[in-house]
């Protein structure tokens, strides 16, 4: 599920959206748990998880043209 953040794509179009997604699913839990990684996995993941930091990470830097984020 986890990309690489730097696409080479020249349409960053879908890895937005799905970012987007991910953080809708991926969300801390009143415990400080990924609610995502629970329902999708079965998996007690401490928030934020790998998923929503690919998430955070993407979008991050979807307004830079692609391979100059760091």
């Amino acid at each position: 599920m986890v990309a690489d953040a730097s696409p080479t794509e020249s349409d960053p179009a879908p890895m937005v959206t799905r970012a987007k997604e991910v953080i809708a699913v991926h969300a801390e839990d009143a415990d400080g748990w990924c609610t995502g990684c629970a329902v999708e996995y079965g998996f007690a993941t401490p928030h934020p998880c790998t998923a929503r930091r690919w998430a955070d990470r993407t979008l991050s830097i979807a307004g830079r043209p692609w391979g100059t984020g760091t």
